[in-house]
């Protein structure tokens, strides 16, 4: 009965911890929520933010900075743009759009613990300025037929 209990046990501990959402450095925390690599983790405590030192991050190129007045609120950067943000409060965890700077707002109950933002590596803003001009030069040629004079 004993032995029973004891393979029970050092199961139940095995399948906890392959399916414990792993923490730690952003490149973790990342690719657990479908990202392909962490930019930078930006961290609260006593209401001040600070960048995680964690060894190589955030990674070459990217200019990153995050800033909020207390933990129920941050604003972030990052330069290139960020494809996702992570916030962490209690055992939640959120995900948010990204881009080149945002604010992310308490979105549950306890405050914002961390802030992770995440990249992708075929990430790409899309750019609205050809498909704005196509739709300016279509409007324009349905304005002009429409309300041209007839002679």
């Amino acid at each position: 009965m004993k032995k029973l209990l004891l393979v029970f046990v050092v199961l139940l501990m095995s399948v906890g911890s392959v399916y414990a959402p792993e923490v730690g450095n952003p490149d973790n925390e990342c690719q657990n929520q479908g990202f392909d690599f962490g930019i930078a983790k930006f961290e609260c405590d006593n209401d001040d933010w600070s960048v995680s030192e964690d060894d190589g991050f955030p990674p070459d190129g990217y200019d990153v900075s995050a800033d909020g007045e207390d933990c129920s609120s941050v604003d972030w950067e990052s330069d290139p743009a960020a494809a996702g943000i992570i916030e962490k409060a209690g055992q939640d965890v959120f995900i948010h759009d990204g881009g080149f700077s945002g604010t992310v707002e308490q979105s549950g109950r306890h405050e914002i613990s961390h802030i992770t933002l995440c990249g992708d590596e075929d990430f790409v803003i899309p750019e609205f300025g050809g498909i704005a001009a196509g739709l300016a030069f279509a409007g324009a040629g349905a304005g002009y037929m429409l309300f041209r004079r007839r002679k």
